[in-house]
């Protein structure tokens, strides 16, 4: 985001950038999906942001709850490889668009790790153990 722009610019900008998505005041996307956020890789503070730049570049990873694929985006464009699992049906085609490949399963289901194949360098779990009943089984299952 540029220094000094107005609010009404960074709103432009993130519209822009959401291809006509609107962006709260905390950094989320009010649209369909509720998960969905603007990551800036240069933030120090923000869990995103950090998890963007702790997998680095060009690596195989496997992106659970990835959502509409709004972190699966940047992993892209840092070069990674992205397998992304999602529960909801309904952003499959936005994830399908930005993933290598794209899984919708539910991650309490046994059988959600059926159809993904690695190995994988990274497995990334931001903003999804907290919704799993069994989070070591998730964890155990993905690596």
């Amino acid at each position: 985001m540029p220094r000094g722009a107005s609010v009404r610019e960074r709103a432009t900008i993130v519209r822009y950038a959401l291809g006509g998505s609107t962006c709260t005041s905390s950094g989320r996307v009010a649209v369909g999906n509720r998960y969905q956020a603007v990551i800036d890789p240069a933030a120090t503070n923000n869990t995103h942001s950090s998890l963007v730049r702790l997998t680095g570049a060009g690596r195989a990873v496997l992106e659970l709850g990835a959502s509409s694929g709004y972190m699966t985006r940047l992993l892209r464009e840092r070069g990674c490889t992205v397998t992304a699992v999602e529960n909801d049906p309904a952003v499959a085609d936005e994830l399908a668009a930005v993933a290598d490949a794209a899984v919708i399963a539910d991650l309490e289901d046994p059988a959600a790790f059926d159809s993904v194949s690695g190995p994988f360098d990274v497995v990334l779990a931001g903003d999804v153990l907290e919704h799993v009943r069994d989070p070591d089984r998730v964890l155990q299952q993905a690596v």
